[in-house]
């Protein structure tokens, strides 16, 4: 009954339950707009902060208001199995309905604003990680991580070698985006297999 009752008034006061992180924002010169980012510090960052003994990798994490909850879940979940080391994740949700502009590698004649890939990573690089590295104890090691159209901009950050993350995590990327440009792309960075190599 007092489960029923605490649900109840969770339900009528509109709150989550389960909350995560923190909100900020920043104007972006680069992209000439103010930009809002979510922050989820990992379970031991309080303690450590006190001492200054621990810094950590910090995820920044596309589609933020989409992915935002269930990786700040699955991050703390593997973290506490220690599958991986603890992360800072940084959720950047999109800011209009027009999330081609910054997500995609090139520009397409049927998508006026689309293109905006470099210039988003640049906000990303020389704009959100040094502040968030100005906030927070972390480490220099910064990974990349988005989904479908994310995850073309990931794939291409990834493909470019632009030096700004150590690593690039591409879930079901739109390869399909300009005719497929990004496995054209892959296809020349990847050098070939030898053909008298073994499959391994």
């Amino acid at each position: 009954m007092l489960l029923l009752a605490a649900f109840a008034s969770a339900a009528q006061s509109n709150s989550p339950l389960i909350q995560f992180g923190e909100q900020h924002a920043l104007h972006s010169k680069i992209l000439n707009e103010d930009r809002p980012y979510w922050v989820c510090l990992p379970p031991s960052y309080q303690s450590n902060a006190k001492r200054g003994s621990q810094k950590y990798p910090v995820l920044y994490l596309l589609d933020g208001e989409w992915n935002f909850e269930w990786a700040c879940e699955v991050v703390r979940f593997m973290s506490g199995s220690l599958e991986i080391p603890e992360l800072i994740i940084v959720g950047i949700p999109n800011t209009n309905q027009d999330r081609e502009r910054d997500l995609t590698p090139t520009h397409v004649t049927n998508d006026v604003s689309s293109g905006g890939g470099e210039l988003f990573e640049r906000f990303l690089n020389e704009e959100l990680a040094p502040e968030i590295k100005a906030k927070y104890q972390t480490v220099p090691y910064r990974i990349l991580a988005g989904h479908s159209m994310g995850g073309a901009l990931a794939a291409d950050v990834f493909l470019r070698q632009t030096n700004g993350f150590q690593a690039c995590l591409a879930i079901d990327p739109s390869l399909w985006w300009d005719n497929e440009v990004l496995v054209q792309r892959a296809r020349k960075f990847v050098p070939r297999r030898n053909e008298v190599d073994p499959i391994l």
